[in-house]
């Protein structure tokens, strides 16, 4: 294997190396902490939804959740729709 050759190898395991570090390892770490946020759901707690809007779940089921944005507004919400959950309080909108 000459210089050349080795030189073309090296840049392209530094490539596949960087693409990983930039790309794939955070999209990782950003699913699994919406894995845990979605896992985390539970009734009473005040969110946020990734359109800005804050309630309190009223209702956490299998793939949804009710929230309640107003006095008797609830609305019906897939629970990936939640982007944050407000940690210091819980309790009515």
């Amino acid at each position: 294997m000459d210089g050349n050759s080795a030189n073309t190898i090296v840049f392209i395991v530094v490539l596949v190396v960087g693409m990983y570090m930039l790309v794939i390892r955070p999209n990782q770490q950003r699913a699994k902490q919406m894995r845990e946020l979605v896992a985390s759901l539970e009734t009473g707690k005040r969110v946020m939804t990734a359109g800005g809007i804050w309630g309190t779940l009223r209702n956490v089921g299998e793939d949804s959740v009710e929230m309640e944005i107003s006095p008797g507004v609830i609305i019906e919400l897939e629970k990936a729709a939640v982007a944050k959950v407000h940690e210091d309080e819980t309790g009515d909108a």
